[in-house]
């Protein structure tokens, strides 16, 4: 953890590096868009299982459904960013 107060710092000072706003809603994004999916995915997962949940607490057809749809757009999302990250690395090297 301290090699990040020491590394980030030195890596924003280097000529032509790209500033701290840029790094930090990149960074933000990606780290969000790479973990979010499984998460979601998980949870919809055990909450629409019997054999995690007690059975009055497993999720209806409706919940079981708007998690889907978060979860697709939370898939949707990381691809997205994925594909606009492949992209500006790309554009940055050549």
């Amino acid at each position: 953890m301290v090699a990040c107060f020491i590394v980030v710092p030195i890596v924003i000072t280097i000529p032509g590096a790209p500033d701290l706003v840029h790094i930090s809603v990149f960074g933000t994004s990606v780290v969000t868009a790479i973990t979010l999916p499984p998460i979601l995915i998980g949870i919809l997962v055990l909450t629409s299982s019997r054999r995690f949940m007690l059975p009055q607490y497993v999720n209806r057809w409706w919940e079981t459904l708007i998690l889907t749809v978060i979860a697709a757009i939370g898939l949707w999302s990381l691809y997205a960013i994925l594909t606009n990250l492949a992209g500006a690395i790309a554009k940055a090297s050549g």
